[in-house]
């Protein structure tokens, strides 16, 4: 883990202390507590604050702590855990509630949201600083054997040689025109 990530995480679990007391006072805390050093952590190059074993009050207290928070952040993302309400009874809650506080947060900074999968979203603040699994971006590693893997097909059938470069174009057009729109 690296320092700015380690720094980022100790200050977000800093920031929801509140939550956390907040959490203590709840009928199930007993049995499944909610603490910093649990549920906010680290999964890749990303923080993660899980929101299981919180209410809907709790989780919407620890969007807004995350809101504060993100100023002294060095990462651009953060993620929030939600569940899909399978011990709800009825829909789950913490889903729309997240969304409800992201699409008010969003805006108001210029900032970008997207769900992570069922029960997940991520919170984007600055998409050149958040890790590759929160803005989708292919890591280096991929491109280093897509390249590879097309070289040695380049070189099997010479013939392919032609749409790849067209296609490779394409690409580099599309990213240069995104690029220029920063």
């Amino acid at each position: 883990m690296s320092d700015a990530l380690r720094d980022d995480l100790s200050r977000l679990r800093q920031q929801l202390e509140p939550v956390q007391a907040d959490a203590a006072e709840l009928p199930w805390a007993t049995e499944r507590p909610w603490r910093t050093t649990s549920h906010v952590r680290t999964e890749g190059e990303l923080i993660q604050v899980d929101l299981h074993d919180l209410n809907a009050r709790c989780a919407r207290a620890a969007v807004r702590q995350v809101e504060r928070a993100m100023a002294d952040l060095q990462t651009g993302a953060v993620g929030f855990i939600t569940g899909v309400g399978s011990h709800s009874i009825g829909p789950g809650v913490l889903g729309e509630v997240v969304v409800r506080e992201l699409r008010a947060i969003a805006p108001r900074h210029g900032w970008s949201y997207h769900p992570n999968g069922r029960g997940a979203f991520i919170l984007v603040t600055d998409p050149a600083r958040a890790p590759a699994q929160a803005s989708g971006r292919l890591p280096p590693l991929f491109w280093l054997v897509a390249a590879v893997f097309l070289g040695a097909v380049a070189v099997v059938a010479p013939i392919t040689l032609v749409p790849m470069a067209l296609v490779g174009l394409a690409l580099l057009w599309r990213w240069w025109t995104r690029r220029r729109k920063r």
